[in-house]
């Protein structure tokens, strides 16, 4: 690994600390005044002492405890929904429990929860290996408050076992606030560190024309570890389970956890491993990258019978013997091994022989048995995705690489603590701490729960996208990926009742929409437009190449894309017969998102109409300028059903729009210039256009135009909902959905960046879907996903609605594409749709000689001759007859 500076992802420091612009949220946090009315000590005796104090005069002492949670509780302290808090303190042993090496620390917050019967209790700060001999130390940690409304917070200090006292004093409670540029910061990074150059030297062979030869060059695995758990039984069937195929996928690594000591099916003096094994074949044959999980797991409960019931003097021999099988089982077939398991929060083997040094040495005995074997794990929790055990992490690691025991990762288990959000700013700095003991990090159990299935999936998004974007992480291992392996509810990307009925979840969308659209590489060259050498920038990992002579494949080639530039010679075969291509299987081939769906606003009619009428609302023209906007309102009694835009250049520089509320309560469409601008000489012959054939060509410089649809009917009401942003590449989309009494009369769509596509109404008319367009930018910074709004409207009498789509336009720029409603129906919305992208927007006319409504789409700039022109969507409802 490199400098440390590489990891600085936020901040000067990876830990946090109370600054001079933060409040100290409790009480009395250093005992210099009396205790009651502050803190509480029920059950023990519980004093202020001025012989030992690390802050002012005060320390407390706690003693003549008989439980092991026994210690100072602070009543009411604030703690709000989805907030980052952190905890940190000094406590000191003053005596030590006869037949103990350790005692531990651990601050937790409890309260109430709506929909919960019980207290719930997290965990914000833990310290282990805690001695006597240490005199005071520090104990810190962080948290994020659950996403349901808390009340009745308590913090409390649970001390070591019963018998043990120990002092405290300096306690500070604060709020840190979260990173509000984190995606961009993380979309930066994943360009700065994921990626790498490719150039490739292609020679023709004589005789073959340029315009003859395409290259394709594909990404096929990533560099980055995007791995699950898997389930052993499901693999190598014939025919491939959904499960195996989903998995080949969408994963490059995968953990075996079959090796755990307690799963072998054999006998002490004949183990029996195949499930683990036979997995591991399976899964090397298919180009996996496998890690073993794990030799040792430090807690009883989970440790063989077998291993329990032996006396004293046999279990050291055992675990020696132990640890050469697996070693040898695995050598030259696994990446990483865990060689303990969850360190920090069991010591059984250590405990139980009075010797610290047994995990120590069962690294050095795993290394001594394949020294130029598998990357040596430990492997513990809450660490990254919730910070009680940070710091303590961090400290075990450092302790172990000064006394030269050769640990060369650190597996991060991230099971997020129910009712959790992750926070990105916290698991950066968090990962910061860690990546400071300069060894290899991997988040190796992760997983993520919530109800809302979309709700989850925008969590997943935001741990992946942060993940990913942190340099130090070597890759992110999900803990299983179907809910018929998962420990929680709630937390799987597939839902079926066996492994080949299963259905995608979002959430499971959004996972391969992230890693195999997002993040991959795919570009196609004519050698006759793109001369040797291509340029390529590429995520790293392994590579294809696919050459094709006159549409044929007739050559692929491969490399790998590291840390530096790839240089990569192919010489065009001058062979004529096709080769096979396989095609790999697409499990998700549209991504769309629910990302954080939300009404926005609502509005009503005090119209009593029987017929359903509209009309259209066109507003000025915004200024030159990107981000100037053009706004439009209804009359009183109307509702907006939608909004649109359109540039007046017909040109496709332009963001959108979007529906709002304004100062006034209002309901306004919006619409937002593009980001180019015309050019000085543009400008003069514009403004000569306007002096000499009169002033109102000026209107020409003006860049778009608000286009609202107003209508009314008895009882018209629509809820306004948006959704947004979509993934940040061509085709992803966002969708805001209606309910199931609504329809969606009409959609727009908003992009930071005037990369979209448009939006268009779904199958069903009760959903609006906006579509992102190819990134002009390859700044992170300029780089966005779209918004989608609908207004979703219902009416007293029953509707009836339909989209009906025009065909596409021709390719050049400024041509056009007409909808036009069928006879009884009225037109509620217009929209343009590019699936090339490049639209210039759309509007509501009514011709003179047909006299009939129309929606008419632009084409903002030309297109290559197989790409699909505009079309325009026009949503047309009626009452019910």
């Amino acid at each position: 690994m490199g400098g440390n500076s590489v990891w600085r992802m936020l901040v000067a420091v990876a830990t946090w600390q109370l600054t001079a612009g933060q409040t100290n949220l409790l009480i009395n946090p250093s005992f210099e005044d009396e205790l009651s009315g502050s803190w509480q000590g029920n059950g023990f005796t519980f004093e202020r002492v001025t012989t030992d104090a690390v802050d002012g005069t005060y320390s407390a002492k706690c003693s003549g405890r008989d439980r092991d949670v026994e210690g100072p509780l602070q009543q009411d302290i604030p703690f709000l929904k989805g907030r980052h808090y952190v905890f940190e303190g000094y406590a000191k042993l003053l005596n030590e429990k006869a037949g103990t090496i350790w005692q531990s620390y651990k601050v937790i917050v409890q309260m109430d929860l709506p929909d919960q019967a019980n207290k719930q209790t997290y965990i914000i700060a833990y310290r282990a290996f805690v001695t006597k001999a240490q005199g005071w130390i520090r104990v810190n940690g962080s948290i994020e408050a659950p996403m349901k409304d808390p009340s009745n917070a308590k913090l409390s200090f649970r001390g070591p076992d019963p018998g043990v006292d120990f002092l405290v004093d300096d306690f500070k409670f604060y709020e840190v606030e979260e990173n509000p540029f984190w995606r961009q910061e993380a979309d930066a990074n994943i360009e700065n560190f994921r990626k790498a150059n490719i150039a490739l030297n292609v020679a023709i062979p004589s005789g073959v024309p340029a315009q003859d030869v395409d290259v394709e060059v594909s990404l096929k695995k990533h560099l980055f570890g995007f791995g699950a758990k898997i389930e052993e039984f499901e693999l190598g069937l014939h025919p491939k389970t959904m499960y195996e195929r989903i998995y080949n996928s969408w994963f490059n690594w995968a953990t075996v956890q079959a090796y755990k000591w307690k799963f072998s099916k054999g006998e002490r003096y004949d183990p029996d491993f195949s499930r683990a094994t036979d997995a591991t074949e399976v899964l090397l044959a298919n180009g996996k990258t496998v890690r073993a999980h794990s030799i040792l797991w430090d807690i009883k409960k989970n440790t063989p019978p077998w291993v329990i019931a032996l006396r004293d003097d046999e279990v050291r021999p055992e675990i020696s013997k132990h640890i050469s099988y697996m070693m040898n089982l695995t050598k030259g077939k696994v990446a990483q091994w865990d060689v303990q398991n969850e360190h920090i929060h069991g010591h059984y083997y250590e405990e139980r022989l009075q010797d610290p040094t047994i995990s120590k040495n069962a690294y050095r005995q795993a290394k001594a048995e394949d020294p130029n074997g598998p990357v040596l794990y430990l492997n513990d929790f809450t660490c990254v995705t919730s910070g009680a055990s940070t710091e303590d992490y961090y400290e075990l690691a450092m302790e172990y690489l000064n006394e030269g025991v050769p640990v060369e990762g650190l597996g991060i288990q991230g099971h997020t603590k129910e009712f959790v959000k992750p926070d990105p700013t916290a698991m950066w700095r968090r990962l910061d701490r860690l990546a400071e003991t300069g060894l290899d990090l991997m988040m190796t159990e992760f997983d993520i729960g919530w109800p809302d299935i979309a709700v989850r999936a925008d969590w997943l998004e935001d741990s992946i996208r942060a993940f990913f974007g942190h340099p130090g992480l070597k890759g992110v291992i999900m803990w299983g990926f179907w809910n018929g392996s998962m420990r929680d509810p709630d937390h799987e990307l597939v839902l079926g009742p066996n492994p080949n009925e299963l259905t995608i979840l979002e959430s499971g969308e959004r996972w391969a929409c992230l890693t195999k659209k997002e993040w991959t590489t795919k570009e196609t060259f004519n050698m006759a437009t793109s001369p040797s050498p291509l340029s390529v920038r590429g995520f790293k990992g392994d590579y294809e190449v696919i050459v094709k002579v006159q549409s044929v494949p007739v050559q692929r080639e491969t490399f790998t894309l590291g840390d530096g530039e790839a240089i990569v010679d192919i010489a065009v075969t001058d062979s004529n017969i096709p080769i096979e291509l396989t095609e790999e299987e697409d499990f998700v081939p549209e991504c769309i998102s629910h990302r954080e769906e939300a009404v926005v606003a609502s509005a009503t009619t005090s119209s009593l109409d029987e017929a359903l009428t509209c009309r259209t609302v066109k507003s000025a023209p915004s200024g030159t300028a990107e981000d100037d906007a053009a706004s439009v309102t209804c009359e009183a009694d109307e509702v907006m059903t939608s909004c649109n835009s359109y540039h007046m250049l017909k040109q496709s520089d332009r963001k959108g729009e979007e529906m709002n509320l304004n100062a006034g309560g209002q309901m306004e469409c919006t619409a937002y210039n593009g980001k180019s601008s015309i050019s000085g000489t543009q400008y003069g012959i514009l403004n000569l256009f306007a002096r000499v054939l009169r002033a109102r060509y000026w209107r020409m410089l003006a860049r778009v135009r608000a286009v609202a649809r107003c209508c009314k009917v008895a009882g018209l009401k629509c809820d306004y909902k948006t959704a947004g942003p979509s993934l940040v590449f061509k085709g992803a989309m966002a969708e805001a959905r209606c309910s199931s009494d609504q329809f969606a009369f009409g959609c727009s769509a908003y992009q930071p960046f005037p990369d979209s596509n448009g939006v268009k109404p779904n199958d069903n008319v009760d959903g609006c879907l906006a579509q992102s367009g190819t990134q002009a930018s390859s700044n992170s910074a300029e780089r966005s996903g779209a918004y989608s709004y609908a207004a979703c409207c219902s009416a007293t009498s029953t509707l009836e609605c339909m989209a009906v789509a025009s065909s596409a336009s021709k390719q050049r720029s400024g041509a056009s594409a007409i909808a036009v409603c069928p006879d009884g129906f009225t037109m509620t919305g217009c929209n343009v749709f590019a699936a090339d992208g490049k639209p210039a927007g759309a509007k509501i006319d009514v011709p003179r000689k047909t006299q009939k409504v129309t929606c008419k789409a632009y084409l903002g700039a030309s297109l290559p001759r197989d790409a699909v022109g505009v079309k325009s969507y026009a949503t047309c409802c009626r009452v019910a007859p």
